[in-house]
Parts: C-alpha cells; sequence; structure tokens
C-alpha cells in the first residue's frame, strides 16, 4: 500500500515537473518511482530492525525478571511459594507465547507485518500483566 502511494507520489511529481520540460520519459518516471520504493524499503527494513531490537530487549529482561520471582520463591514460605509459582507457570506460558509470536514477526512478510506486530504487542501486554500477578505476592 505504501509502495503504490510512492510510485503515485513519484510519477505525479515528475509529471508536475516535466510540464515545462519535454525530456522527461517513461523511463525518468520508472527510475523515479524505483528509487522511491527502494527508500522506502530501506526506511522499512530499518523501523523493522529498531522494533525487533526493542522488542528483543523486552523480552530479556522479562527472562531475567521471571528468575527473580523464582528465586524469590524459593525463598518464600510454603504457601507463598506454591501461589507465586503457579502464577510464574503461568507467566512462563505467556512468555513463551510471546517468545513465540516474536519469532513469526520475524518471518513475517511486509503485508502481515502490521496485523502481527499488534497480536505481539498483546502478547507482550500479557506477559506483563502475568509479572505483575506473579509480583504481587511480594509486595
Amino acid at each position: 500500500m505504501i509502495t503504490i502511494l510512492l510510485v503515485s507520489a513519484a510519477a505525479l511529481s515528475l509529471m508536475a515537473c516535466g510540464g515545462n520540460q519535454t525530456d522527461t520519459t517513461a523511463e525518468d518516471v520508472q527510475q523515479e518511482a524505483q528509487e522511491a520504493v527502494e527508500t522506502t524499503g530501506q526506511f522499512l527494513s530499518q523501523e523493522r530492525q529498531e522494533y525487533m531490537t526493542g522488542i528483543e530487549q523486552k523480552m530479556n529482561h522479562m527472562e531475567t525478571r521471571i528468575a527473580e520471582l523464582k528465586e524469590k520463591a524459593a525463598q518464600a514460605g510454603e504457601a507463598q511459594k506454591k501461589e507465586v509459582l503457579e502464577d510464574v507457570q503461568q507467566l512462563e506460558v505467556k512468555y513463551d507465547a510471546a517468545r513465540e509470536s516474536m519469532n513469526k514477526l520475524q518471518s513475517s512478510s511486509e503485508e502481515a507485518w502490521e496485523e502481527m506486530k499488534s497480536g505481539l504487542e498483546a502478547a507482550v501486554d500479557e506477559v506483563d500483566d502475568a509479572y505483575e500477578r506473579a509480583q504481587s505476592h511480594f509486595s
């Protein structure tokens, strides 16, 4: 969709500029359109990589926080330990699902990117919520 818009914009801008010039050719328009497509592709690729790096860091941080919860649970009393470990187990299931979504997003097509991105964000939010639930036993 973005590609089509950029190609159209490039073609229109060349035609507008070419109103006073008679030497703008179809090849010129095609070249400009191709450059616009390439530039857009590079931008989207960079944006995607930055997003994935941020999510990867967040997931790694959550992995550390899960390990810390397990350590706290090991030192807790039996009743509290049981409750925390149940919540941690649910947290790990959500964490694994978010990791899987992240891996799928990394290999997704451009067309599927936005839809899958919102799904990953929802999965990460569920991990955060599950962490808060497990952490609440110690607050």
